[in-house]
């Protein structure tokens, strides 16, 4: 299945083999460095691909096709982005597809054929790539940059922007089940949706969109003292099995981290145009939406500020990091499948320097 034309420019079919590892897969016992988009899971959860950082000026970004749970790897080639050097987004798509982001790029990759294209930006894009989010019930995409929010809804042929009124600075967002977001902003956990508006302009009807939300638990830690900042706040979700997975990490820095789990918003129904969400605008209903959140928050760990968190497009698979306290190898990954125990991943990645 093709995107529409105007979304893509000619297909890049890579002349290497899709796989650049000679012979069988590898066990992942190998000193790499993890990247900014750290990973995605596959559709159905079987692999993991991993963004490992390059490793200088002259070095080409690598990707990492991880089976789960045994850990053994393959590293796909990437020699399709040129003179590219680093991956900061990536997120699930269709057809098994994986959405690759780069500063000012993006591209859909098919890891089993080895291909690649490339999506067109958002006309006159403001800002670098930051996140990227796909719904693959409705196929809706959203893709965030340091400055500016913008949806391809399905259907479309370009990218629109989105007014995020209130809420200028979003993090770690990604899609509800039935199709609403969760997203941090100021450091809380925010749950909302994407509307769509008909408005006139110069006399003809133009669709105008927007962010509908509300912050629904306050998890950020705020402080000000004369010293270093210790602040933290949301910077990535998922959902999974009927919670709401957020790493909240330190704000303005790098370091330490926390993995929690909190009770879903309530979702809201239908899905679609007409799905309701409540607002909850007076003091005594916010604050009770509050403490049924807070209440139900449950600490799993430390991330590390690592940000490995990611849910498989159908429902069935987590995969996410815990940072021991003590000990030489500082962080565990777990697989998590659905209605299921955690499950310990060989996986190790050398600390960021």
């Amino acid at each position: 299945m093709r995107l529409p034309s105007l979304l893509r420019t000619p297909l890049l079919t890579l002349v290497a083999v899709a796989i650049s590892m000679a012979g069988a897969l590898s066990s992942v016992t190998a000193t790499a460095t993890a990247g900014g988009g750290k990973c995605v899971l596959s559709h159905d959860g079987s692999v993991l691909y991993v963004n490992v950082a390059a490793g200088g000026e002259t070095s080409a970004p690598e990707l990492w096709a991880v089976e789960l749970p045994s850990a053994k790897h393959k590293v796909l080639d990437m020699k399709w982005m040129g003179a590219e050097k680093e991956i900061v987004a990536l997120a699930p798509y269709k057809l098994g597809r994986i959405l690759i982001g780069t500063q000012k790029s993006l591209y859909w990759y098919d890891p089993a054929k080895g291909t690649a294209d490339r999506f067109y930006v958002p006309k006159e894009m403001k800002g670098q790539i930051s996140e990227l989010a796909y719904d693959h019930t409705a196929d809706v995409l959203l893709l965030d940059t340091t400055e500016e929010l913008y949806v391809l809804p399905k259907g479309k042929d370009e990218f629109e922007p989105v007014n995020t009124r209130r809420a200028p600075d979003r993090d770690g967002i990604s899609f509800a089940p039935n199709g609403t977001l969760l997203f941090g902003c100021h450091g809380d956990l925010w749950h909302g949706k994407v509307v769509a508006e008909e408005d006139e302009e110069d006399g003809k009807k133009v669709v105008r969109y927007s962010i509908y939300g509300y912050r629904y638990c306050p998890l950020a830690t705020l402080e000000t003292a004369s010293m270093t900042p210790s602040e933290e706040g949301v910077r990535c979700t998922a959902f999974f099995d009927g919670k709401v997975y957020a790493e909240v990490n330190r704000l303005g820095g790098s370091g330490w981290g926390t993995l929690a789990t909190v009770p879903p918003p309530h979702l809201g129904k239908p899905r679609g145009p007409d799905q309701e969400i409540e607002m909850y605008q007076n003091v005594a209903e916010r604050a009770e939406v509050y403490r049924k959140a807070l209440a139900g928050t449950k600490v799993l760990g430390g991330s590390g500020g690592r940000y490995f968190l990611s849910a498989s497009g159908d429902g069935s698979t987590l995969f996410y990091l815990i940072e021991r306290e003590t000990g030489d190898d500082l962080d565990d990954y777990y697989v998590l499948k659905k209605g299921g125990k955690p499950v310990k991943v060989p996986l190790k990645f050398e600390q960021p320097k």
